[in-house]
């Protein structure tokens, strides 16, 4: 099942071979939470890329999301308060997870296994991340891998024998 290509408010980048949709109201971190992700990926020596800031077009190709940006805003992403910068990109990427940006005043503990559905019919996973953390990239990879052991059903005591 195809569906047509919808415009969203958001960032989409890509960190190794996962493709990330940062989500959230205007204002509320997305750039800076994708700038974070993609400089301490590049120092961690991974592949990091933009997709699209501001804007993402998604489709669903297939049952995968599918995030593609507009040309006219080819690697460009903006810093508050300081302008628009060029970084390196990438023009489509499927996207695995769903990344919220949190502060201060967020529920400590959100729900468990959160999924939210992007189009009709697929869903994908959600990943808090809170824009303090000195280290996103680590942070964002043990809750991914987190999601995944939870969704396969494997349990904190198949880890620790």
């Amino acid at each position: 099942m195809t569906n047509k290509r919808v415009n969203l408010h958001a960032t989409a980048i890509v960190l190794d071979r996962r493709g990330y949709l940062i989500m959230g109201r205007s204002g509320s971190g997305k750039s800076t939470l994708g700038m974070s992700l993609l400089n301490d990926a590049e120092r961690a020596g991974r592949f990091a890329a933009l997709i699209s800031d501001d804007q993402v077009f998604i489709e669903n190709r297939h049952g995968r999301l599918i995030a593609c940006r507009p040309e006219t805003i080819r690697g460009l992403i903006e810093i508050r308060y300081s302008g628009i910068v060029s970084l390196q990109s990438v023009s489509r990427a499927v996207i695995d997870a769903i990344l919220l940006p949190v502060n201060a005043n967020s529920e400590r503990l959100p729900e468990d296994a959160s999924s939210r559905e992007v189009l009709a019919g697929l869903s994908l996973p959600v990943i808090h991340m809170d824009l303090i953390h000195s280290h996103p990239y680590a942070v964002m990879n043990v809750l991914m891998r987190a999601w995944k052991d939870k969704a396969l059903g494997l349990s904190q005591a198949a880890h620790s024998g």
